[in-house]
């Protein structure tokens, strides 16, 4: 097993797969929600 930094949070975690880049699925989720938040709130600016 490799250890990884996740992309989300920064913490060190084992990683179960080759291309893990989050620790959990929760940081997995709010990476998603932020750059979804940020992809609408630039839409809707350049209106």
């Amino acid at each position: 097993m490799t250890y990884k930094i996740c992309e989300y949070c920064g913490k060190e975690f084992e990683a179960s797969r080759p291309n893990q880049i989050y620790c959990s699925k929760e940081c997995g989720k709010r990476n998603w929600n932020e750059r979804g938040y940020v992809k609408i709130k630039a839409s809707r600016e350049g209106d």
